[in-house]
């Protein structure tokens, strides 16, 4: 491989690079365990404007007892 072998191969890198850190993040699941996967979604909920904080409290007691089935009964929207 020449010199001109070896810049496309750094072009692209750098773009796939690129495309990596313009893509979505992938942070919120890759650091949470199944434990932590309620709650992280419950926060994400919560910031995005679908549940108000009242929402958020009950679903935190409700998550804090150790049911995770009745959270999805009651009216979270």
């Amino acid at each position: 491989m020449g010199p001109g072998g070896a810049i496309w191969v750094v072009v692209l890198v750098l773009v796939a690079w690129v495309v990596e850190r313009l893509g979505p993040p992938r942070s919120h699941t890759r650091g949470a365990g199944i434990a932590e996967r309620p709650r992280v979604i419950r926060d994400g909920r919560l910031a995005g404007g679908d549940i108000d904080s009242d929402t958020y409290d009950r679903l935190g007691a409700t998550l804090e007892q150790g049911g995770g089935s009745s959270a999805r009964r009651g009216p979270c929207n």
